[in-house]
């Protein structure tokens, strides 16, 4: 699904190290914090809708605290007037009427970021929070009436450190009733995408002790380097796919990953359509990205990584560490693919970005992709990078033996993988694997490599 980014306030009010943002913020780069005019606001959202109609997710946050707007139900109910799907994202280090909140249709989800349950573990990460403030406030939204279409999802920033905490939030989560997921931390943005200034390294704190120690609590710090690579090149940009991102100005950026690294591309207000992909495709260092295939080997890193979440504690030690090796060897060459892989043709269930990724990647290497299953309605006959998606039980009359389906469906729980695993199973599928599980099962390395790709960060 589309997504476009838009913040509603000016930058965050915690200073992650993890993050470009809050590096900025710690660093006294990112200015005062402003909140958006209304009206400013209104005719950003109009042109949004004029340029892409309103199928999209509407996401007024990026690398900033969106809660801390004074009138986010009144910007909500634009939202809503506008019939688009909001999805915020927040630390929860705000006052906040939860309740008028909770109470706006264009609300469809809420996603809150924590790493650990005392202030001593979750400060390491979430500089400069309360964790005190957080559990209070995560109380309060879990009390909440809420619109069905409403989920809430706590996302635990996984590192080596916080284990045990870990186990407290799923707790946590079970008794509240809020989704738990899971997924291992890690370095934004990514060294290779730093611009080769001093200036721009000291903004970004890139060099910050604090910064170089946080490196260090990465769960694989397999993620933290790229070697260049013009095997992927060619291969569209998955950022283009899901969506575009603004600036709390109203410019246009290249994507997500280039905030504070590269010039925007020119007011949304002032753009349409066209010129907005003309112009983020021809930016340096979107060219640069694409042409050494980070674009490919980042984003397929970190949604492996991702796919491991809903398996408690598996991303924990060297399981990661092996699947972030093979997913480099997957990439890097097709002398590591298992043999029997060759002839089976493959199904991905869940049209989404990660799915499309991997499609591309498979068909590069030579592999026959089917289709696509996907448990939506709304998606089923749709065509999407040539396959069509189906239900399952429309996927199942066309099953053989020698089939496998990868489940691209990243942060799906225990049970909800086992679902569909016995589903497609019992439709006449061959076999069945999440990501993870299809990079640990159908792909082998030279002895001792760890990917001629990757390079461990010191």
């Amino acid at each position: 699904m589309f997504s476009i980014g838009f913040p509603i306030t000016s930058r965050c009010n915690l200073a992650c190290p993890s993050c470009n943002g809050g590096r900025l913020t710690w660093n006294g780069q990112a200015g005062k914090m402003r909140y958006i005019d209304t009206e400013f606001f209104k005719k950003v959202v109009a042109k949004l809708v004029a340029l892409y109609g309103n199928n999209f997710i509407f996401a007024p946050f990026s690398l900033n605290e969106p809660l801390l707007h004074k009138n986010i139900h009144e910007l909500l109910a634009i939202a809503n007037d506008y019939g688009l799907r909001t999805f915020l994202s927040s630390n929860l280090n705000v006052n906040c009427d939860f309740d008028a909140l909770f109470a706006s249709p264009a609300l469809h989800k809420l996603i809150v970021s924590t790493s650990g349950m005392t202030q001593d573990i979750y400060g390491i990460n979430h500089r400069c929070g309360n964790v005190s403030l957080f559990l209070k406030n995560l109380e309060k939204i879990a009390s909440c009436k809420r619109h069905d279409h409403c989920k809430i999802i706590l996302a635990f920033h996984q590192y080596t450190y916080n284990g045990k905490d870990e186990e407290q939030y799923e707790e946590l989560c079970r008794q509240y009733g809020i989704e738990f997921a899971p997924y291992p931390g890690f370095f934004a943005p990514n060294d290779f995408l730093i611009p080769d200034c001093e200036e721009k390294k000291r903004a970004l704190g890139v060099d910050d002790l604090t910064t170089q120690r946080h490196v260090g609590y990465l769960l694989s710090k397999q993620v933290t380097e790229h070697t260049p690579s013009a095997r992927f090149s060619h291969i569209p940009c998955s950022m283009y796919d899901e969506g575009l991102f603004l600036s709390f100005d109203g410019q246009v950026e290249v994507c997500c990953l280039t905030v504070g690294m590269a010039e925007p591309c020119g007011s949304i207000l002032d753009m349409d359509a066209e010129a907005i992909a003309a112009a983020r495709s021809a930016a340096p260092i979107c060219k640069q990205c694409k042409a050494a295939s980070f674009h490919i080997y980042k984003q397929m890193r970190l949604n492996t990584a991702k796919s491991i979440s809903g398996v408690m504690n598996r991303g924990r030690g060297d399981y990661l560490d092996r699947i972030m090796t093979k997913t480099t060897c997957f990439l890097d060459s097709n002398e590591y693919d298992a043999p029997e892989l060759r002839g089976k043709g493959l199904y991905l269930y869940g049209a989404t970005a990660a799915a499309t990724l991997l499609q591309r990647i498979l068909e590069v290497k030579g592999y026959t992709v089917k289709g696509y299953i996907d448990d939506s309605p709304k998606l089923q006959g749709r065509m999407v990078e040539g396959k069509q998606v189906r239900s399952l039980s429309d996927a199942s009359a066309l099953f053989s033996p020698d089939d496998l389906v990868v489940s691209c469906i990243l942060t799906l729980s225990e049970n909800g993988t086992e679902r569909l695993k016995q589903g497609s199973l019992a439709g006449g599928a061959g076999a069945f694997a999440t990501l993870h599980e299809f990079m640990d099962t159908y792909v082998t390395c030279a002895p001792g490599a760890q990917s001629a790709n990757i390079r461990v960060a010191v």
